[in-house]
C-alpha cells in the first residue's frame, strides 16, 4: 500500500525481448516493438547522467524535445505493435539503458 493506504498497482504479463542499448552523443533506437507487446520497462544505468526518449515509429530522441529519464530510474511506458524507442544522453556521455517488453 501506498503512503495513504491505498494499494498499489500491479504489473501483470510475461516479459519478453530485451533491447540493450547505450545511450551517448546521438540518438540510438530500440529494435520495434512485436505484436501484442503493450508496455516496456525502461531501465537507465546508475551512471552520472540520465537519458531523453522519443517514442514513435521512426523516433529520434532530443536534449530539446525529449523525455527525461533519470540516471538509476525505472519507468514504464505503453506501446503499439512497431513502436520504437530513441534515446539519448543527457550530457553526451554512454548511458545503458535495457528496455524490455512486456505483453
Amino acid at each position: 500500500k501506498d503512503r495513504n493506504g491505498q494499494p498499489l498497482p500491479v504489473m501483470v504479463g510475461a516479459f519478453g525481448t530485451n533491447n540493450n542499448l547505450t545511450a551517448g552523443a546521438s540518438s540510438v533506437a530500440t529494435t520495434a516493438f512485436a505484436a501484442g507487446t503493450l508496455v516496456v520497462r525502461v531501465a537507465v544505468g546508475n551512471v552520472d547522467t540520465g537519458v531523453f526518449m522519443a517514442q514513435g515509429t521512426s523516433p529520434v530522441a532530443s536534449t530539446s524535445t525529449g523525455i527525461l529519464l533519470p540516471s538509476g530510474s525505472v519507468t514504464y511506458v505503453s506501446v503499439s505493435q512497431g513502436q520504437k524507442l530513441a534515446f539519448i544522453a543527457a550530457t553526451g556521455t554512454s548511458v545503458p539503458v535495457t528496455v524490455t517488453e512486456i505483453s
